[in-house]
C-alpha cells in the first residue's frame, strides 16, 4: 500500500515538474519572440529628427557677399557627424555648410554670407537615415549665392555632402519643385518629411531678386 502511494506521489511530482518546465519554456519563448519583434521594429524605424517646425521664410536683409578663400574653406570645422561641405557638380557649387536653427516665428535661418549654405540643426546628420535640410541663397542684390541655379538641376543629378569626419555621402536628385514664395508654406512641410525607405536631402533656395522658392529633393545612394 505504501509502495503504491509512493509511486503515486512520484508520478504527481513528475507531472507537476514537467508542467512547470513547460510553463517556463513557454514564458521564455514569448519573451524571446517579443524581444526579437521589438528590436526588429526598432531597427527598421527610420531616424528622422526633422518635424514640421519650419513654417516660413527668413528675412533677406543685411546679408553679405564674401568669397570663401581656399584657406578659410580648408580651415572650416564642424562636429564629426555634422555636414561640412556641399558639392553640386552641375551648378559648380562647392561651399561650406553652417549649422543654423529656426527663428521664433518659425522661419528657417540662413548664413549671413550668401556664398555659404546652412544646415537646419533640427534635421538629421548625413548617414542617419532621416531627412537633412540645407538652405541657401539663389541670388541677392543681383549677386549669385551658394545655391544659384538650383532650379537647373535635373532628376538623376548627384549632390555630395562631406561630414566633419571626412565621410562622403552622395544623393541623387528625385524631384525639383519651383513655386512662388507666397506658396512656400504649402511646400515647406514636404521639405521636412523623409521619403519612405530612403535617407532624404532637402535643398531649399530663395533670393531677393525674384519671387521663386526652389525645393530639390534627393535620396542617398
Amino acid at each position: 500500500m505504501a509502495l503504491k502511494i509512493n509511486r503515486t506521489i512520484t508520478t504527481i511530482t513528475r507531472i507537476v515538474g514537467w508542467g512547470l518546465t513547460i510553463a517556463i519554456l513557454v514564458c521564455f519563448g514569448k519573451v524571446f519572440f517579443w524581444e526579437k519583434t521589438y528590436y526588429k521594429e526598432q531597427t527598421v524605424t527610420p531616424r528622422a529628427k526633422a518635424q514640421s517646425v519650419i513654417t516660413g521664410l527668413p528675412n533677406l536683409n543685411g546679408l553679405k557677399d564674401n568669397d570663401i578663400s581656399d584657406a578659410d574653406y580648408a580651415a572650416f570645422q564642424v562636429e564629426a557627424k555634422s555636414p561640412r561641405y556641399l558639392r553640386i557638380e552641375r551648378t559648380k557649387v562647392d561651399t561650406i555648410i553652417r549649422g543654423k536653427s529656426v527663428a521664433n516665428n518659425g522661419s528657417f535661418q540662413i548664413s549671413e554670407n550668401i556664398q555659404e549654405a546652412a544646415w537646419y540643426t533640427g534635421s538629421s546628420n548625413p548617414g542617419e537615415d532621416g531627412v537633412i535640410i540645407i538652405t541657401g541663397i539663389n541670388s541677392y542684390n543681383g549677386e549669385k549665392g551658394a545655391l544659384h541655379n538650383l532650379d537647373s538641376l535635373e532628376k538623376g543629378d548627384k549632390i555630395e555632402i562631406e561630414s566633419g569626419d571626412g565621410n562622403l555621402y552622395t544623393y541623387e536628385v528625385e524631384s525639383i519643385n519651383i513655386t512662388s514664395k507666397k506658396d512656400s508654406a504649402e511646400v515647406l512641410p514636404t521639405a521636412q518629411q523623409r521619403r519612405e525607405g530612403k535617407e532624404t536631402l532637402s535643398l531649399i533656395s530663395i533670393g531677393n531678386g525674384d519671387d521663386s522658392f526652389v525645393l530639390v529633393r534627393a535620396t542617398k545612394q
